[in-house]
């Protein structure tokens, strides 16, 4: 038996909002965290994944193929979620 932890659903939310605004800085901001907290974060669900998921561009990021590829699977859940709560 496994004795992985299992995935922080909070992680992706915060991946979706760092997708959304192409940036970890604007991201903070709209989740009302740390600008580290959110760079953690993404760090935490990359090593989950086992995927890179952003790229350093200018003074933002680019979501990787895997990250764009994840983010539609997960855009409409998580506004469902936001919804229902």
């Amino acid at each position: 038996m496994s004795q992985e932890k299992p995935l922080d659903l909070n992680l992706l939310r915060v991946f979706s909002i760092v997708c959304k605004t192409a940036s970890f800085s604007r991201a903070a901001e709209e989740l009302n965290l740390t600008q580290s907290s959110v760079s953690n974060a993404i760090a935490r669900l990359k090593l989950s994944i086992g995927e890179e998921l952003f790229i350093r561009v200018g003074r933002g990021v680019k979501p990787t193929s895997v990250a764009l590829n994840l983010y539609q699977q997960l855009e409409q859940p998580l506004l469902a979620i936001e919804q229902v709560v």
